[in-house]
């Protein structure tokens, strides 16, 4: 249900355009009763708060973002 899934949009990004797109992702789920945060990557502590969790990041020659990586790395 809705009401009890809060949710993790969190990204890494050069230019900006992937947090717009995070924020638009947020913003649908919270119209649809979700519980929603977004941030950057690096701004994330815990997941433990979560019940589930998007991931993005822009692409860089082919791959996504160091932090990107990272952020698996930690929380895989």
């Amino acid at each position: 249900m809705p009401q009890h899934s809060h949710i993790l949009v969190t990204y890494a990004t050069r230019m900006e355009s992937t947090s717009d797109v995070a924020e638009a992702i947020g913003m649908s789920l919270r119209e649809q009763g979700y519980s929603a945060d977004v941030m950057p990557v690096d701004e994330v502590d815990s997941l433990a708060d979560y019940t589930a969790v998007i991931l993005g990041s822009a692409i860089r020659v082919g791959a996504w973002l160091p932090e990107t990586i990272r952020f698996l790395e930690t929380f895989r």
